[in-house]
């Protein structure tokens, strides 16, 4: 009875105090933080580490249920082996290679793996070898890009040490291939690497197998034939950006350079060429940095790039241009000699741009319509200033480029931009004050170490009427050589000059030069 008294007044108490709650609290709740996705599991193809049997690396390659295992050991022995993947064990079967001798393998393939990682064993043979790979998660990019080879002995046979800048790409797996590289030393080519197949495992241990190319300048230093050989590098590379040193790796190469034997050295590498980010800061002079004399020059028309040689201890010009893609660029061009009745030779290869130790560098390899290839090294520093090579000159020559058989000088005035691509006022040589020929500069170009190349046209004067080989026509003065720090006091340049008149050969002079004020 009571109750049924209160509980209409209880109940209406109860709704208001709950409303006085709902109106003094409030009751939003915070926003929740979406949880991370979990990161996908690692993928059985890829790229192994291998442990067991002189196991070094492998690849792994999984698809309807297929599984494809490839081993390559320290010994550079390959094991491949196929079988179909059920509840997570594959019997195998495959091969086993050395060189020329191949071995038929039984076996199986038994796979575990987590989110991070993935393990196999690979038994064949009753036990008699075993390998065991694994992969764990890792980013194959910290291995790729630009290393500089230096290999112990050429890959070509001749017993000296040699150099290549290897171009790698291993993809998203470890898995991928490099580009064209000259194998050189002092500037000569001896062979033509072509990597063909690279991969690389999370430890950094990586192999790159393809074929290698003698070239006909290593035919004078080693027996074998200019022809194609199989090859294989294997090593460990350290990651790059890992420390403020730069990443380093150590290996051996294989060349099967004889049906009965292989060529094999070692090898150590270094991380330091970079890609070039803009194309238009390549534009400008470069030393050739090979023993043969003279000097490059890069214009840019993007993606173009054109590479101009003048060599100096022959005469010789070269021209070669490609479009630059990932920073190598298939070339096409030709070799002019200064002789008019030789024909240009034809030339193909490939200009690879990069950086190393704040240093811009074009490596030229060309080959001609003989098959003979040439490696043209080239560096810049972008940051030197011509000052030191700007201003005015005193050329003096040891006999005036009129034909007469007289000294004269020319007073010339530099006018040097930070390319090293710059000109002159017109100028002339004369002897007190008396003007043997005029000179109209069309071209200059100096590098950063002082190699120096002028072009000019250059018209006879009055005074060379009487004692001038030439004719007064408008002919071709080139002036090629070094020229010094004009801070060095004293300092001299020296050099020669071609002139190209319509007599025939091409005629020849010296020169020295000094700075003047």
């Amino acid at each position: 009875m009571i109750f049924d008294l209160l509980a209409p007044p209880l109940l209406m108490i109860l709704l208001l105090g709950g409303w006085a709650c709902s109106d003094s609290h409030d009751t939003t709740s915070p926003p929740v933080e979406p949880l991370p996705e979990p990161e996908p599991p690692v993928t059985l193809s890829g790229t192994y580490d291998v442990s067991g049997s002189d196991g070094f690396a492998g690849t792994v390659t999984a698809a309807s249920g297929t599984i494809d295992v490839r081993v390559v050991e320290s010994s550079r022995a390959v094991v491949l082996a196929r079988g179909l993947l059920t509840d997570g064990v594959a019997p195998v079967t495959g091969t086993r290679s050395f060189t020329d001798v191949g071995q038929i393998v039984n076996g199986t393939a038994t796979v575990s793996r987590t989110d991070d990682d993935v393990q196999i064993d690979l038994v064949l043979n009753d036990g008699q070898y075993v390998y065991h790979l694994s992969r764990s998660r890792f980013d194959p990019g910290v291995y790729a890009g630009t290393w500089t080879f230096s290999f112990s002995k050429s890959l070509s046979g001749c017993d000296m040490e040699a150099e290549a800048r290897l171009d790698l790409d291993f993809g998203e797996i470890g898995v991928g291939s490099g580009a064209l590289a000259s194998e050189a030393a002092d500037g000569q080519a001896l062979g033509t690497i072509d990597p063909t197949n690279a991969f690389v495992a999370p430890s950094g241990r990586f192999a790159v197998e393809g074929t290698y190319l003698r070239a006909e300048f290593a035919t004078g230093c080693s027996p074998y034939p200019t022809d194609f050989y199989a090859s294989t590098l294997l090593g460990t590379l350290e990651p790059k950006g890992a420390t403020i040193e730069p990443a380093r790796g150590s290996g051996t190469a294989e060349v099967a350079l004889h049906p009965e034997f292989s060529e094999v050295v070692d090898w150590t590498a270094e991380e330091g060429t970079g890609r070039v980010d803009q194309l238009a800061d390549l534009v400008g002079t470069y030393d050739l940095t090979s023993d043969r004399d003279g000097i490059g020059v890069v214009s840019v028309s993007e993606p173009t790039i054109v590479v101009d040689l003048a060599l100096f201890d022959t005469g010789e010009r070269i021209s070669a241009s490609g479009d630059v893609i990932d920073g190598i660029a298939q070339v096409s061009g030709a070799r002019h000699t200064p002789h008019d009745d030789v024909p240009p030779s034809f030339l193909t290869g490939t200009a690879t741009v990069s950086t190393f130790a704040d240093r811009l560098l074009v490596d030229l390899l060309l080959v001609d319509e003989q098959g003979d290839s040439t490696m043209y090294p080239l560096s810049r520093d972008p940051n030197f200033e011509m000052g030191p090579y700007a201003d005015g000159w005193e050329i003096t020559f040891a006999t005036s480029p009129s034909g007469c058989r007289l000294q004269t000088s020319a007073r010339c005035n530099f006018q040097l931009p930070a390319s090293g691509i710059g000109g002159a006022p017109e100028t002339t040589d004369q002897i007190d004050a008396t003007p043997y020929g005029r000179m109209v500069v069309r071209k200059l170009f100096v590098s950063s170490s002082g190699r120096m190349l002028l072009e000019t046209e250059y018209t006879t004067e009055a005074a060379a009427s009487e004692c001038g080989r030439y004719s007064t026509e408008a002919y071709d003065l080139t002036l090629f050589g070094q020229i010094p720090d004009r801070t060095q006091s004293g300092a001299i340049g020296t050099g020669a000059a071609t002139i190209a008149s319509d007599l025939g050969p091409v005629d020849q002079t010296t020169w020295v030069a000094q700075a003047v004020d």
